[in-house]
């Protein structure tokens, strides 16, 4: 064992409440970064919904637009 490790080992047996702490702050770390990860997918999966969405409503608009304008009065 080298001595980094060895000095990392000594603190901990020393103060095994901030190993506890640093877990729990990995922990925490962990799950905020999953909970971004999928709000970001989430967010954009609904975006890209809604502008296909758009997009064929704008079609279907402009498509009974010109219908209406060929048809005799």
């Amino acid at each position: 064992m080298n001595a980094a490790s060895a000095a990392l080992l000594a603190e901990t047996r020393r103060r095994p409440g901030r190993l506890l702490l640093t877990g729990l702050a990995v922990t925490v770390a962990t799950v905020f970064a999953a909970g971004a990860l999928l709000l970001g997918e989430t967010m954009r999966s609904y975006l890209t919904a809604t502008s296909v969405q758009d997009a064929d409503r704008g079609r279907r608009r402009r498509a009974a637009r010109a219908a209406a304008r060929r048809r005799p009065c």
